[in-house]
């Protein structure tokens, strides 16, 4: 938390070279792999065409069927949640740092022991983080897709364990 200053003459003969060295190869490889004549920038992302397609085939087959996507990676949900939204599908995109205020909207459109008169159905689609993988029921939805798989496999059970309820059973 304290700013400590070093005199540079204190430092070895070529520490800020090689500082300066380092700053810039990594510079050419962020460049090489993210700018724009990147071979990267320019490619597409099969799995997430992928997954952007299976969504739309699921939705068109069973309307009534809500998704949800979990992944690890709060970097990766925002990314694919907005690919869905840009696709045009009601996505509501979930990590831990969202507001309280979403997990009643996360209740009223994905908990199928909230009353009738109070769900509602503006989303078709969840994609959240692990944060979400406990303590809430999400049983309106039909299908749970694992867009990267965690590395303890009980997170897959519990991912699963959202949408298939003791008693609350939505869908074969």
């Amino acid at each position: 938390r304290k700013i400590v200053y070093v005199d540079l003459d204190d430092l070895e003969e070529h520490f800020v070279d090689d500082v300066t060295h380092d700053r810039d190869v990594l510079k050419n490889l962020y460049d090489q792999w993210f700018g724009t004549d990147s071979v990267y920038a320019k490619m597409a992302d099969p799995k997430l065409e992928r997954l952007l397609q299976d969504v739309r085939d699921h939705l068109q087959e069973d309307p009534e069927r809500k998704i949800i996507i979990f992944s690890m990676y709060a970097d990766t949900v925002r990314y694919v949640g907005e690919a869905l939204l840009s696709a045009g599908i009601p996505t509501l995109v979930y990590t831990s740092v969202n507001p309280r205020s979403d997990r009643i909207r996360i209740r009223e459109d994905f908990d199928a022991g909230l009353p009738a008169d109070k769900q509602k159905d503006d989303f078709k689609v969840l994609i959240a983080t692990d944060a979400l993988s406990e303590g809430i029921s999400l049983h309106r939805a039909g299908r749970v897709i694992n867009y990267d798989i965690p590395y303890n496999p009980t997170r897959v059970i519990q991912r699963i364990g959202r949408i298939n309820r003791i008693s609350k059973k939505m869908f074969d």
